[in-house]
């Protein structure tokens, strides 16, 4: 009996890990160039939708650990995003559609303890250098996602 509450619980936690939805930490990459943004994500079915940034909307699908979405993190800004997730990992690639500029695009999953009760802060975030990451930018970086 024990055992089978066991494996449940482990199927329970390998199938929460596979899907998109939750907090993010997204990091679009051109050349040495790191841009960072948060985002949460919603799924009910295949349909994807969440929340980029403070503003910004995310709306795609997700089907066999593949996303294909449209980000609009500000009004003047479309960025087409496909990848793929693999537990608390999503790499893929995106494009910048007004400045036809392509992008590496990973996003990891946010587990800071803030996250998980539903409250993002921002001092407690650093992206790989140390910089403190702000409203999803690094503290060094000015503008939206893809200040190039």
């Amino acid at each position: 009996m024990r055992l089978a509450a066991l494996l449940c619980l482990i199927t329970l936690a390998v199938l929460e890990a596979q899907t998109p939805a939750g907090k993010w930490i997204s990091n679009l990459k051109y050349f040495d160039q790191n841009n960072y943004e948060r985002f949460e994500l919603q799924l009910d079915g295949s349909k994807l939708t969440g929340k980029v940034g403070s503003e910004g909307t995310f709306e795609g699908t997700f089907a066999n650990g593949v996303i294909d979405a449209i980000a609009k993190p500000n009004p003047g800004q479309t960025v087409k995003v496909h990848g793929r997730l693999n537990g608390d990992t999503i790499t893929g690639t995106a494009t910048i559609v007004e400045w036809k500029v392509d992008f590496q695009w990973e996003a990891h999953r946010d587990l800071s303890p803030t996250a998980r009760r539903g409250r993002a802060h921002w001092r407690r975030a650093r992206d790989v250098h140390g910089h403190r990451v702000h409203g999803g930018l690094a503290a060094r970086r000015v503008g939206s996602w893809a200040a190039v």
